[in-house]
Order: structure tokens, then C-alpha cells, then sequence
């Protein structure tokens, strides 16, 4: 699906370079279309070129602040504690939950709408130190 468009993989940076190794691995297999992004290069420089983004812990935050429509993987009922799930729209739960959510935006069904994460980091004028 999508074969008209670049997808964009940056894998963290492991303390195990053999997960990453795996990955890459993996990877090999891959459509043309996916470009494996270089793991020491700065993710924001990525974030600046695209539309979408699937991320995980704070880069979802991250994403939504540089503007990407923004999704996270909540694959995994046994974890009990995921706060992201304050913020049911922000969950998909398959690659093709994401398909039909990118679909439903673009054909105008569905509207992203990013002021709903508002409360999802607080960035008031508040110090935090002098709360304490």
C-alpha cells in the first residue's frame, strides 16, 4: 500500500548492536520505497521531511510538536501502563489500522486534529522547581 511514497525507518541507536543488526537485517528485504534512515543522524532533521509519523516514547510528542500527524503501536494489552492510551486517537493497533486512518485523513472522512494533544505535554509558563 502507498507505493507512491517514501517511508522512512530510523532505528534508535541500541546499546545492543545486535538488535540493530537484526533490524537491518529485516530491512534488507524491504520495498524500494523504504528508506532506512541513518540510526546517529538527528531524528528532527528527519521529522522536518514528513507528513506521518508512527513513533514510540517521546518522539510521539516530538512528532506532533513538528507538525507530523502522529501515531503510536498499542499492540500489547498485557502493558498495564501506557499513557499515550489518554489519547485514544493517537493509538493504532496494526499496520492496517494505520492504512485506514491515513486513508480516512486523506479522503477528507477523518480530520487530524492536533489541538486534541494539547494536554499531552504541559508547556505553561510554570516552573517546575519552584513548585517543588
Amino acid at each position: 500500500h502507498f507505493n507512491d511514497r517514501r517511508f522512512f525507518i530510523k532505528l534508535k541507536t541500541s546499546k545492543k548492536p545486535n538488535i540493530n543488526s537484526l533490524y537491518r537485517h529485516l530491512l534488507n528485504e524491504a520495498p524500494m520505497n523504504v528508506v532506512v534512515y541513518d540510526p546517529d543522524a538527528r531524528p528532527y532533521d528527519l521529522l522536518l521531511q514528513v507528513s506521518y509519523s508512527i513513533a514510540f516514547s517521546t518522539m510521539v510528542a516530538e512528532s506532533l510538536q513538528f507538525g507530523a500527524m502522529t501515531f503510536t503501536l498499542d499492540t500489547d494489552p498485557s502493558i498495564q501502563t501506557l499513557y499515550y492510551r489518554n489519547f485514544p486517537n493517537l493509538l493504532v493497533s496494526s499496520g492496517q489500522d494505520i492504512i485506514q486512518r491515513i486513508n480516512a485523513i486523506e479522503s477528507g472522512q477523518e480530520t487530524y486534529c492536533f489541538e486534541q494533544y494539547n494536554d499531552l505535554i504541559n508547556m505553561d509558563d510554570t516552573d517546575i522547581c519552584e513548585r517543588d
